[in-house]
């Protein structure tokens, strides 16, 4: 874990290939090799576990998976591996949230556009109603939140309690963001 965590590759391939450590180990909260080194940006030791056997759509106790931890902290290459080693898109989380949300929960825009342009459902609500929409204005980004009008997510959703990103992005005092969704 340690390993991964910290990119080791030569560290990870002795473990594995000489010492028997299982490339699919999880821990009591379901936390792999795998989801460590794709939420620091590791890809060549990702590809490195996957090949050894680490499961690419395993969750962890919140219903994350590697694809998630990667989206969420910004690193596009091993979004892109994960994707090209067949990771879901569209896989949720107990709350909802898929790897598009939670990119666009932290601004991060080249990752969003990549989602989308492999599948990822722009229209997808979380449990309390919100879409990425309502993550791009949470992360003051106006540029993901006109990228992903363009993209058909829609700007009228609303949360549980009747809020749409309009009322958030007000409420937010974001006013770039409210100037895009008008």
């Amino acid at each position: 874990m340690w390993a991964s965590l910290s990119g080791h590759y030569e560290i990870c391939e002795l473990l594995v290939s000489n010492f028997g450590i299982s490339a699919d180990y999880a821990t009591e909260k379901g936390e792999t090799a795998l989801m460590k080194a794709a939420a620091n940006g590791h890809w060549d030791v990702c590809g490195f576990l996957i090949g050894e056997g680490a499961k690419v759509n395993q969750l962890d106790q919140h219903h994350q998976t590697a694809l998630m931890w990667a989206a969420s902290e910004g690193h596009l290459t091993t979004v892109q591996g994960l994707v090209k080693k067949d990771a879901k898109v569209d896989q949720v989380t107990k709350q909802g949230k898929t790897a598009l949300l939670l990119a666009a929960q932290f601004g991060r825009e080249e990752i969003c556009k990549f989602l989308v342009a492999k599948g990822a459902k722009v229209e997808h609500q979380d449990e309390d109603g919100q879409t990425a929409l309502f993550s791009a204005v949470q992360a003051g980004n106006p540029s993901l939140v006109k990228s992903l009008i363009e993209h058909k997510c829609p700007t009228e959703a609303k949360t549980s309690r009747g809020e749409t990103a309009l009322i958030w992005a007000a409420m937010n005092q974001q006013l770039l963001c409210v100037q895009a969704l008008l």
